[in-house]
């Protein structure tokens, strides 16, 4: 399994304690297209950091590529997390002052079985994998909104990653374009990548392998 998750919780405190997360179980297969969905605040991009090592649980276990986490130390987060995990955002966060290669590149620089000879072979193939190849000169504000989430999608391939957490990588796409990042990601799927994607639209969620519905921090449905 690349995840395996037990009653994870996830609770903010304050004068008045938040329970974004009240005790979710899950487990994720290699190679499985998993989408979360529900309502806004119902926990989905809480669940989405802590399996991203972004955050910790307030109690419960999580299991990444077999590894307990709980017990890891903040480097040991830092070196999975890098080496392990592809992230897509919704507001795609690109650096505006970098150009296209420079960006793709960005995550190769802090994993240390990658050589630095080979960042620009191995950008260039990631962008012509989601069909950008020739725009590495140009910088984000040159592309448009689906271009740049292409990307990010680049982006995220390009250490191998064992898994890709998507969080709404449709959000800020007119749907054109958001069908086209579907397609593009179901195409990474078919080539082997583990991807769990935050969506609030069930019309994506249909499309993926299986489909968990959070609410109010508790999983309330699967299919």
């Amino acid at each position: 399994m690349i995840i395996q998750c037990h009653q994870l919780m996830k609770s903010y405190p304050g004068s008045s304690p938040v329970a974004a997360l009240r005790g979710i179980s899950m487990d994720v297969a290699k190679g499985e297209f998993i989408a979360i969905e529900g309502p806004s605040g119902c926990g989905k991009s809480t669940l989405l950091s802590l399996l991203g090592l972004l955050d910790a649980p307030t109690s419960g276990n999580l299991k990444l590529l077999g590894e307990e986490t709980s017990s890891l130390s903040f480097a040991q987060r830092c070196r999975l997390r890098n080496q392990s995990i592809g992230f897509i955002f919704q507001s795609f966060d690109l650096l505006g002052d970098l150009s296209i290669l420079d960006n793709v590149i960005l995550p190769m620089r802090y994993h240390p079985q990658i050589s630095r000879q080979s960042y620009r072979e191995i950008a260039l193939d990631c962008l012509d994998r989601v069909a950008m190849a020739g725009r590495e000169k140009d910088y984000p504000w040159q592309l448009s909104g689906g271009q740049q989430q292409r990307v990010a999608i680049a982006r995220a391939l390009t250490t191998q990653p064992a898994l890709i957490l998507a969080d709404e990588p449709t959000g800020n796409l007119d749907s054109h374009n958001a069908e086209a990042i579907i397609n593009l990601l179901k195409s990474l799927n078919q080539q082997g990548a583990t991807i769990v994607m935050v969506t609030h639209n069930p019309q994506y969620a249909q499309q993926v392998h299986r489909s968990i519905q959070l609410q109010d921090g508790l999983i309330v449905h699967e299919k």
